[in-house]
């Protein structure tokens, strides 16, 4: 129950915080209040998402492949990726995941945003959060590799999740690019909301969903290559 409640502060912290900058200042140029309360639900939503499939970020998968605890999941007649999704959830973060939805859902009441903006929202922010599971799966692989150790991809996580609740227009160009196509919670979450803000132009939304089936295939096959590689912690 601590967890569930914790899992869900940064919904309300990025809600209080949103609003006081709007209250305070004249906000993020070209967002408005209730735009930008959607845009950080959508990265909520994204870290929650990833955290249950992905175990918070991996770290509890590293902490089982220290140990060999996974060497017996790898045996199974499943694919490597299915198995590691099933077995390593952090069912904690669903609260986080209803908070988000609820502000999601609070903000587009309030934009009036149309069926068929949603539509091209849902069919972005589906390929979008599949991108970043698929992602957050493969960087924990080299994360453990390479420093074995969990305590990383908090701060990555962290990073990640405070970026992605603004604009990516914040940054600079290196800024776009990195939480863009290295980073990917820009496809998860930006892009989706600003195309269904913005009623974006079929090319625009095709450009966003060939990226993303891009980067996921990139991920995918690196988690492969990678978990190929695999030695047991276990000794």
């Amino acid at each position: 129950m601590v967890w569930l409640l914790y899992s869900a502060i940064a919904v309300i912290n990025s809600f209080i915080a949103i609003t006081i900058i709007y209250n305070v200042s004249a906000g993020i140029s070209g967002w408005s209040y209730y735009q930008m309360l959607l845009l950080a639900a959508s990265t909520n939503i994204v870290m929650g998402v990833s955290a249950i499939f992905a175990s918070n970020g991996g770290w509890a998968i590293i902490t089982k492949m220290r140990s060999g605890g996974i060497d017996p999941y790898l045996v199974r007649p499943y694919t490597t990726l299915a198995v590691m999704l099933s077995n390593f959830g952090d069912v904690e973060q669903l609260s986080a995941v209803a908070g988000g939805l609820i502000m999601f859902a609070y903000a587009a009441l309030n934009l009036r945003i149309s069926l068929a903006s949603f539509l091209i929202f849902a069919v972005l922010f589906s390929l979008g959060l599949s991108v970043f599971v698929m992602f957050t799966m493969m960087i924990t692989i080299v994360v453990y590799y390479i420093f074995k150790s969990g305590h990383f991809l908090f701060e990555l996580n962290d990073i990640i999740s405070n970026a992605g609740r603004y604009p990516l227009k914040v940054y600079p160009l290196l800024g776009q690019v990195v939480f863009s196509l290295l980073l990917p919670i820009g496809i998860a979450s930006y892009y989706p909301s600003a195309a269904m803000l913005s009623e974006a132009s079929p090319v625009g939304v095709a450009e966003v969903a060939i990226v993303s089936v891009l980067l996921f295939w990139i991920s995918h096959r690196l988690f492969y290559s990678l978990m190929k590689k695999y030695t047991s912690g276990g000794g």
